[in-house]
């Protein structure tokens, strides 16, 4: 019996390719936070019935994403309009999915954008979850 587990585990180890592993996906529905642990809102539903924001929607992680495909970064100005219309498809997509399936490309992509786009604590939520394997980086010296 461990003659036999261990040629099973020797096989899998020398071959990954034959373990077949589950395909990764991401919550997109799940909300941001801000730095004091609240949930960060869309203030601008805020009305005079409800200046607190009380009932305004929650910032999900799919929709920072969304936001930042959909930018015009200035260091992007001659971006070919194929590629501004990739990602907002790409945005369209993942926006309210709540199994988000992504490939290499597009996580470098969206890592890339949500970079630019917002403040670190917004980027150390979104990066993790997308791409558990990001290293969390150092601060430069």
């Amino acid at each position: 019996m461990r003659l036999a587990s261990f040629y099973v585990l020797s096989i899998l180890l020398i071959s990954p390719s034959l373990a077949i592993a589950a395909p990764f996906t991401v919550d997109m529905t799940a909300p941001l936070h801000e730095e004091d642990g609240a949930i960060s809102k869309h203030t601008e539903q805020a009305t005079k019935d409800d200046p607190k924001c009380e009932k305004c929607q929650p910032i999900t992680v799919g929709f920072a994403i969304s936001h930042a495909l959909n930018q015009a970064f200035p260091d992007e100005q001659s971006l070919p309009g194929e590629q501004k219309w990739a990602r907002s498809v790409l945005a369209d997509r993942i926006r309210d999915n709540k199994a988000a399936a992504l490939t290499a490309s597009e996580v470098a992509l969206i890592v890339k954008l949500v970079e630019k786009a917002y403040p670190g604590v917004y980027i150390k939520q979104i990066i993790p979850l997308i791409d558990p394997n990001h290293p969390a980086p150092k601060i430069a010296e």
